[in-house]
């Protein structure tokens, strides 16, 4: 059976690896990266911004997983980061924009807008997962039991 710390290991592991992996990625080419946003729905201007600010974006959402005092936060943002990226790619597969535009950069290049979205539906669920564990960790309940632990131990 899984406890708390194998979870928190799990998905520190897993998402600062996609997120590591995307921001390299888009800083080791920014022109492709830059090429590839503009290729999108969404206008230029809002591209270029994009191309820029994701990488750096996706580096502090490592750094917020990986230092004790922010994982949480990190959790959060990375579930609202990746709720953005599958809803869009929802309206994708849902024909909403007057075109289809290429999939991202890298490994998920080689993936269909359906594959690219399970993909996400994998993260986001780990994400939420671990949110779910960290409330459980912090309930009253928990802590009357670790209060009670630590009186046993002395």
């Amino acid at each position: 059976m899984m406890n708390y710390s194998s979870i928190r290991v799990s998905t520190t592991f897993f998402l600062t690896l996609l997120w590591s992996y995307a921001a390299i990625a888009k800083l080791l080419d920014p022109s492709l990266s830059l090429s590839q946003m503009r290729n999108q729905v969404f206008p230029n201007w809002m591209a270029d911004v994009l191309a820029f600010a994701l990488p750096f974006l996706e580096l502090l959402l490592v750094t917020l997983l990986l230092v004790k005092y922010t994982y949480k936060v990190g959790l959060y943002l990375s579930t609202l980061l990746l709720t953005a990226f599958t809803l869009y790619i929802i309206l994708v597969k849902l024909l909403v924009f007057d075109r289809v535009p290429c999939s991202c950069g890298g490994v998920l290049s080689e993936m269909s807008w359906t594959q690219h979205l399970f993909f996400n539906l994998f993260f986001l669920a780990l994400s939420i997962t671990a949110i779910y564990f960290e409330k459980l960790k912090h309930s009253p309940a928990d802590a009357i039991a670790e209060r009670r632990n630590m009186g046993n131990k002395t």
